[in-house]
Order: C-alpha cells, then sequence, then structure tokens
C-alpha cells in the first residue's frame, strides 16, 4: 500500500473517524430504546421518530434533549436524555447496530496502514457499546468522545491527536448523515486505489 500524504505533503499516519452516520446506522436502537423510557412518562410527548433522531445526529446531548423536549425545564432534559442514554448503551452493547456495507472490511485494510480512533459527540459509553456490541474494538487504538470531556468533536479530535502523538491525521465524518456513507465510500476509496495514485 503506498503512503498517502496530506496538503502538507506529509505522509497520512492516522484516520479518525467520526461514529454515527459514518461507520454504523444505530437509530433505529436508539428510537426504540428512547421511546421505552418515554413510557414511563406518558404526559411529556408523543413517541420520537426515526427522522427525529436522524435530525440529532451529530449534536451535543444538551442540544438533543432541549430540541426532543422543549417544553421540560432543563432539569427534566437531562433526567430524560440521561435515563435514554443509559439503556440505550445496555441495549446497543448487547444487541450492535447496522455497519455500514463492507465498514469491517475496510477497518481491517486500513489497519495495516494506519493508525485508527473514533470521536463523537455522544455519551460516555456509546464508543464501548459499539465496540461491544459490533466487536470493533480490535481495529481502533483509542476513542473520545463529548460525554467524557464535556467537549465538541472538534476539541476532542485534538486531544486524540496529542494523546497519541499523531503528525498527519485525518477526519472522516460529517454532521448531516445523508451525506456521511458516501463521503466515507469515496475516502476509503482513494485510500485503497493503491494501483492508480503515485
Amino acid at each position: 500500500m503506498h503512503a498517502f500524504c496530506d496538503i502538507r505533503g506529509e505522509s497520512l499516519d492516522s484516520v479518525i473517524f467520526d461514529l454515527d452516520g459514518t461507520l454504523w446506522n444505530a437509530t433505529e436502537g436508539i428510537k426504540d430504546t428512547w421511546n421505552e423510557v418515554l413510557k414511563n412518562y406518558p404526559n411529556i410527548r408523543e413517541p420520537i421518530t426515526t427522522e427525529e433522531l436522524e435530525g440529532c445526529m451529530g449534536l451535543l446531548l444538551d442540544d438533543i434533549s432541549r430540541r426532543l423536549f422543549p417544553k421540560e425545564s432543563a432539569e427534566m432534559q437531562h433526567k430524560l436524555i440521561t435515563e435514554c442514554c443509559e439503556l440505550e448503551n445496555k441495549v446497543l452493547a448487547e444487541k450492535g447496530g447496522i455497519l455500514f456495507p463492507k465498514v469491517r472490511e475496510t477497518l481491517a485494510e486500513l489497519k495495516k496502514k494506519y493508525r485508527l480512533f473514533v470521536v463523537s459527540n455522544c455519551q460516555s459509553g456509546y464508543i464501548e457499546a459499539f465496540y461491544k456490541g459490533n466487536n470493533m474494538a480490535e481495529y481502533f487504538e483509542d476513542f473520545e468522545c463529548a460525554g467524557n470531556t464535556g467537549k465538541p468533536k472538534g476539541e476532542n479530535n485534538k486531544l486524540v491527536i496529542e494523546r497519541n502523538n499523531l503528525k498527519s491525521p485525518v477526519y472522516v465524518g460529517i454532521l448531516r448523515v445523508i451525506y456521511s456513507l458516501l463521503l466515507m465510500q469515496i475516502f476509503l476509496l482513494f485510500l485503497l486505489s493503491m494501483d492508480s495514485v503515485m
């Protein structure tokens, strides 16, 4: 496999992946668990829809809770989102989510040449649930999330870069889920097209 270069001409040494909409789709599992929690609060709102959750992907949890529970106090919003995330982590760790096509094979190939990482705006325990539920831990060296640090994705990317002494990383991810898979496929095809580059 050839070494690819960034815009400074330095060889890429690592890939940092976003999670939701880039590596997997866990929307249905999240929706089901959150609606299970909401059964305990029948007067809060109607069941959450897939479309609503898709519109929340990439947002920080506080922003999600304000969007989904706008009539509730900040304290109640925090209580609801915390309960939802706790059950979500438990169920996803047991059942997993839907990996995008060829993700496992592509990561295995990339790992031969590049160091791989995950950074997400998710809650604590969510990336671990992804690892456990889909048996993905072997592909990644490290991860970080907003739930652990209280910081957004950009700042957590910096933490991972500094913590792992990365010299020339590239980030793969995008906030709008509808474009994420296409972006990832284009990028990975670029990395894996050894014969047509250099």
